[in-house]
């Protein structure tokens, strides 16, 4: 094979956009009993809100018994079920709250939402979720809680998390938002925090028809004071005396939507058929890519399973001859050649959280509270983080894991990345030149994550 067999130099793409797009199925997968259950809360003569609707409690019944929690809650969307938690640990304004420095900003804003302080820790290199040792270099005495993520579908380590809190005398809250279907030596995702917080948006392993967040834990003290603020403070629950129309506390509104809730019942009895579809996707895809030496496919620990709600590959860029300084180049150079064979690949994340404007310039409220309020000595230091930045370099998401998309899909996929090994001296060709040029933009014009952008680009033929 030549350069000239890519489609960047001009060769015909493995796949078409139009044979793309059959493949890659529509998620939600609605069927008419999803259809049925949301047209049963419009069509029912019940007040069609909130958490006292029938259909929101059953759920909640249902999702406790399915992740053996001994209590569950519906609410408006995964960031709500994220403050939730945080608000559930009764911490003093100012206090501590330990989250990755890699992942989503709803889980470092849910510690700001409660007038608390986001300190951020590495990751583990391999697994990409909270690393321990990390964790322990940043606890102080202001520490009151710890928001460990479930990056990407696989769980964190809880065990060693665990240990750690306990003997500081702290929480852990679990963010399952992209962990629903996985499993952590055999306990459910959705079920492995002192509290576990997570989002069933439509996008989710467990979907519903908008927004939603789901919100467990088996204390009942805290459950308590989750129902405190979930509702303007309001006692909804009260069977004895019936719901208070009065504020007791500081609250905030919110209500799931019981549609969206129906819908996410349906939903949850195929979660585990839906699982099995992710797990054959990405063995299928697997068995084609494992031998090309210049990708890391995702690890996954013998203790757990992965959720797959995404699927991460990193370069190794020494398997090519190249030292690390070029494992940013080697990854632009890489999609660039996958995108025009029809690769369905991009990014997700492509910052640190303690990087972005919001915590480099202490935005906050109220003049740069809560960290002027409470005379927070907390920096946010990228540097602090080269797990996670290393991450960031040589990362890139191959989109091939929903339980949607055809089996033909992925194994033109497969072809795709096969056909692009091939050409591992172009590939190492494109990096030197990306290198030397300053960086991919500086290259050709365009940011690598801009994939329309990038649609039409040709190389020259030598």
């Amino acid at each position: 094979m030549t350069e000239t067999d890519l489609a960047r130099f001009g060769g015909t793409p493995v796949t078409t956009l139009e044979e793309l797009t059959q493949g890659l199925g529509q998620w939600p997968d609605t069927t008419p009993a999803d259809l049925s259950a949301v047209n049963e809360i419009l069509t029912s003569n019940q007040e069609p809100w909130g958490f006292l609707h029938p259909a929101v409690r059953g759920f909640q019944n249902a999702y406790g018994d399915y992740v053996n929690r001994k209590h569950c809650l519906a609410v408006s969307s995964g960031t709500a079920s994220l403050h939730l938690a945080v608000a559930a640990l009764d911490a003093p304004a100012g206090s501590e709250i330990i989250t990755p420095a890699l992942g989503f900003v709803a889980s470092a804003t849910c510690i700001l939402h409660n007038n608390s302080i986001p300190v951020f820790a590495d990751i583990d290199p391999t697994t990409f979720n909270l690393s321990v040792e990390s964790l322990e270099r940043v606890i102080t005495e202001r520490t009151r809680g710890i928001v460990a993520v479930d990056l990407l579908g696989l769980p964190a380590c809880y065990d060693a998390i665990s240990k750690v809190a306990r003997r500081h005398g702290i929480k852990v809250i679990e963010d399952a938002s992209q962990s629903q279907g996985a499993t952590y030596q055999g306990k459910k995702a959705g079920s492995l925090g002192d509290i576990s917080a997570m989002s069933i948006m439509a996008s989710k392993n467990l979907p519903s028809c908008g927004e939603g967040g789901l919100i467990t834990t088996d204390d009942d003290e805290i459950f308590s004071r989750i129902l405190g603020h979930a509702s303007h403070g309001m006692n909804l629950w009260n069977a004895s005396t019936g719901p208070r129309p009065i504020s007791y506390q500081l609250g905030f509104n919110y209500r799931p939507t019981p549609t969206s809730i129906a819908f996410t019942w349906s939903q949850l009895r195929r979660l585990q058929h839906y699982q099995s579809l992710r797990n054959n996707r990405v063995a299928l895809f697997e068995q084609g890519v494992k031998d090309i030496p210049f990708l890391q496919l995702p690890t996954v620990p013998p203790d757990r399973t992965h959720g797959y709600q995404m699927y991460r590959i990193t370069v190794k860029p020494e398997a090519l001859g190249l030292d690390i300084s070029y494992e940013r180049h080697l990854r632009d150079a890489l999609v660039f050649l996958l995108r025009a064979e029809g690769g369905l690949c991009g990014f997700w994340e492509n910052q640190l959280l303690p990087e972005m404007e919001l915590f480099q310039k202490k935005v906050g409220y109220g003049g740069g509270c809560p960290w002027t309020c409470h005379k927070s000595p907390v920096q946010y230091t990228p540097s602090a983080f080269p797990n996670s930045q290393r991450v960031l370099n040589s990362y890139f998401m191959a989109f091939i894991t929903r339980a949607t998309h055809s089996e033909e899909l992925i194994r033109k996929q497969v072809e795709v990345y096969q056909k692009v090994a091939s050409h591992s001296d172009v590939i190492v060709d494109l990096a030197t030149k990306l290198k030397q040029s300053g960086g991919f933009e500086a290259w050709c014009g365009v940011s690598i994550f801009d994939d329309q952008a990038q649609r039409d680009i040709t190389i020259k033929r030598k």
